[in-house]
């Protein structure tokens, strides 16, 4: 999987980097006297400048949380922060594809074992794909909710529900989600 991820990386930062060259030579030679193509030139540049630093900055994240992957967090958070900083974050993706984010926080949510810095991270990640992958003009729905017990460990915490109105994702694609539209992330309450 680690193998097809960096190919898949490799692949899409080759094209943005082959665009940029041309439209350099480009910008040097023909349209050098052209400001308007200039300009054009250099908005489309803007945009793989972007797109390239979206992709470096999942690289990069994904790496921290492989290099931590095994490190139990000892800190509690408030969930609702990180998930209203995605929300907050992403609200112009999902007004670009005419899509609302609707949340349903319940009252009184304890604080759960966590790092913030990652936790923003599963948060962004989850919130994003749904914007990315649901069916645009739909919404986004995001709701928080207390949980006296959870199955694998047996105690309280708290559910996280991120639903889309997409094509969900295939069974043996999931690990720890459920299945159906949108994913679900269960976090632990107290330590053990």
């Amino acid at each position: 999987m680690r193998v097809d991820f960096v190919a898949n990386a490799s692949h899409e930062l080759r094209s943005p980097l082959a665009a940029l060259l041309g439209f350099v030579a480009t910008i040097k030679e023909s349209a050098a006297d052209v400001p308007d193509a200039q300009k054009q030139f250099l908005d489309i540049m803007e945009r793989g400048v972007h797109r390239m630093r979206r992709l470096i900055d999942d690289l990069l994240s994904r790496s921290r949380v492989e290099a931590n992957e095994h490190v139990r967090p000892r800190g509690m958070i408030d969930i609702t922060i990180a998930l209203r900083v995605s929300i907050e974050t992403l609200q112009v993706r999902a007004v670009e594809r005419d899509m609302e984010i609707a949340i349903d926080f319940a009252d009184g949510l304890p604080e759960v074992i966590g790092n913030p810095d990652q936790q923003t991270q599963v948060s962004h990640s989850l919130t994003e794909n749904t914007i990315k992958y649901g069916v645009p003009s739909t919404n986004v729905e995001i709701s928080v909710e207390p949980v006296e017990r959870i199955p694998e460990c047996g105690h309280s915490g708290v559910v996280v529900r991120v639903n889309d109105f997409g094509e969900g994702i295939d069974k043996e694609m999931i690990r720890g989600v459920s299945s159906g539209r949108g994913e679900k992330l269960t976090l632990l309450g107290k330590s053990f």
